[in-house]
Parts: C-alpha cells; structure tokens; sequence
C-alpha cells in the first residue's frame, strides 16, 4: 500500500473495499480532479459483474496510479474456512490479480473485518 518505502509526515492511506461500481463512478473522478489515488481491495470473483468493478475499470485506475489488492476471491468470513479453503480465498485472488493485471501483491484486505487464526498451525504460511 505503500509503494514509497517511508510514509511522509501527515500521510494517509484512502482504501476503498469490496471493488465496488460506485467507486468508480463517485470517488474516482473526485479523487482524480484533485490529483490524488487510493487503494482498491477488489473481490477477485466479482470483477465484471454487474454493480462491481470491470476488467478496463481496474485497468484505468492502474493506469492513474491506483493500487488494487486482493479482498479475496469470494468474501467469505475467513475465520470459519478449513485450511483448503481458505488457501483457496488467497491464491485464487492473488492469481486472478497477476494474470490479469500484472499485479504480484501480497496484500490482502480481510473480508467482513475479522482476523482469527489463533490456535490453527494448518493456516501457517497462507497469511
């Protein structure tokens, strides 16, 4: 998210989640007018369905600067997958990301806002 290496002074980071149309409709054009970017967590399995961001979408917002990072494959609460699965939600989004974009990141906006992968050495290596 942060493509500098150190944060200037007073910095702050816009994240937009769920890679909805809206945001390109509403807070891009005014993000843009006054010469700023974002950060986009996109819903990999999302893209080009109605209501959500298309593949030319993301494309511009890559072109003017915008980052775009994984939410998942299909937003689903994290804590109640298996292991299998839950690998499945990671790569699956990080792979869609790469082959579409060119985009290799390994940042992840988690879904519904919880983290709890306490106490499950299965999913060590996967986050």
């Amino acid at each position: 998210m942060l493509r500098l290496g150190k944060a200037p002074e007073r910095a702050v980071i816009l994240l937009f989640d769920d890679g909805y149309k809206d945001f390109y409709n509403a807070a891009y054009p005014i993000l843009q007018k006054h010469g700023l970017t974002a950060t986009v967590a996109v819903i990999t399995e999302k893209i080009d369905v109605g209501g959500y961001l298309s593949e030319a979408d993301i494309n511009e917002l890559l072109n003017n600067g915008f980052e775009i990072v994984s939410h998942t494959h299909s937003h689903p609460q994290l804590p109640n997958l298996g292991a299998e699965s839950l690998h499945f939600e990671l790569a699956e989004s990080q792979k869609i990301l790469k082959e579409k974009f060119g985009i290799d990141t390994k940042a992840l906006v988690y879904p519904v806002g919880k983290l709890q992968l306490h106490g499950d050495s299965s999913r060590e290596g996967l986050l």
